[in-house]
């Protein structure tokens, strides 16, 4: 007979048990599902009120959490050469000069059209100060503003680490469910 508790915190051997479950169910002969099958955690704050302030942020796992990730590099000649040798898709300054207008409405919305396009962005470090003149504000309200490629850093491990991580955001409710 189970027990009746309050969940106020996971226990480990309780999430254990319940992962070994659902790998030894998928590991069970006959066992066929024609989707991907995905584990959500789901998070509720106890005594945190919606007037509070609202707050957003992101976590790095240690695995991908995305399989396809499509990822523009948007950089200076040194890094758009190297992008393009590794067949990532890339912008130089000058392909993103042909985003700029006068006119804030057509620039807006093919920036939102290039944002929705990709999983995320990566920038070099001398052009991360431009983007937002040339881009405008389009992928910082997508949520998609660029990671900074460092002097020491490689694309792929930005890529990585794009695939890795997961954001959330808090607005109104105090709940919120995503795949990990």
């Amino acid at each position: 007979k189970k027990e009746k508790r309050k969940m106020s915190k996971i226990l480990g051997e309780d999430l254990d048990l319940a992962l070994k479950n659902i790998y030894a169910r998928k590991n069970l002969k006959g066992y066929k599902y024609p989707g991907v099958e995905t584990v959500d955690i789901q998070i509720k704050l106890r005594s945190y009120g919606a007037k509070d302030k609202r707050f957003s942020g992101s976590v790095k796992l240690r695995y991908d959490v995305r399989k396809n990730v499509k990822v523009c590099i948007l950089g200076n000649k040194k890094d758009y050469d190297d992008a393009k040798s590794k067949n990532f898709d890339a912008m130089s300054l000058e392909d993103m000069n042909k985003y700029k207008s006068k006119n804030k409405k057509l620039r807006n919305k093919k920036v939102k059209k290039l944002a929705s396009k990709y999983t995320g962005f990566v920038a070099s470090a001398s052009l991360i100060t431009k983007i937002p003149r040339v881009l405008g504000p389009g992928l910082s309200k997508a949520g998609k503003f660029p990671a900074v490629i460092e002097q020491g850093d490689t694309i792929e491990d930005k890529v990585s680490e794009i695939s890795k991580t997961i954001k959330f955001q808090f607005k109104k409710e105090v709940c919120i469910g995503t795949a990990v």
